[in-house]
């Protein structure tokens, strides 16, 4: 009786020991793929207090291009990040460990960008173009090539030059490098003049709806 009296005193001792010694927050690698307001709510988790309401610390990075933060996500270097959805689907599709854990739409941001001065009238005078993209698989990438299916172009008959990230993007369609390029609702944001980039009067709203539809069947 004695032991099981002293047992149960040095078990509640204990508690109350671990209880008064402050536990260090767990530290997080979070990381994004582009500045733009969607993006942010990493940054805002953090210094809103929101991790640290819950146990923990975080740095959150750029890492432009969704297919490289993927690879690293993979590798274990980071531990949750905001990303585009195809490559982190591939990514599954091929055996990899990835989760998405929630999407902010069901519907793809990515939009065609033109230069002020650009002559284009349609998607088919892409034909023989140069078009920007920020990487090869990734969302904006992906959904180009669905598009140039939708309207019967082949893939071969323009040329997709990846840009290395969202600012790439943006900064080429700004330099005069590219015509057209493809950037989500960060591209306006990405470079201080990008905004000068109009968008193209062949993204109305009902053929928006169509391509975009593409790559969600």
């Amino acid at each position: 009786m004695a032991n099981s009296k002293s047992f149960l005193l040095n078990a509640a001792l204990l508690v109350c020991i671990l209880a008064a010694v402050p536990v260090a927050a767990e530290k997080l690698t979070l990381a994004h793929v582009a500045i733009n307001p969607s993006q942010g709510m990493l940054r805002v988790a953090r210094d809103s207090g929101i991790l640290t309401k819950y146990g923990f610390t975080a740095d959150v990075i750029l890492i432009p291009g969704t297919p490289r933060t993927i690879q690293a996500l993979i590798a274990g270097d980071l531990d949750y990040v905001a990303a585009g959805a195809p490559a982190s689907l591939r990514a599954r599709a091929q055996g990899a460990d990835v989760i998405v854990l929630s999407a902010l739409a069901s519907f793809s941001s990515q939009r065609v960008f033109l230069r002020p001065d650009s002559k284009l009238k349609s998607m088919t005078d892409l034909k023989g173009k140069i078009i920007g993209v920020t990487q090869y698989g990734s969302g904006g990438d992906t959904f180009l090539r669905a598009a140039l299916r939708k309207i019967g172009l082949k893939e071969s008959e323009v040329t997709i030059l990846q840009m290395g990230g969202t600012p790439g993007v943006a900064q080429g369609l700004e330099s005069g490098r590219i015509e057209v390029g493809v950037l989500g609702d960060s591209g306006p944001v990405s470079s201080p003049h990008a905004a000068t980039a109009v968008e193209t009067a062949i993204r109305a709203a009902a053929k928006v709806k169509a391509l975009r539809t593409v790559l969600f069947i």
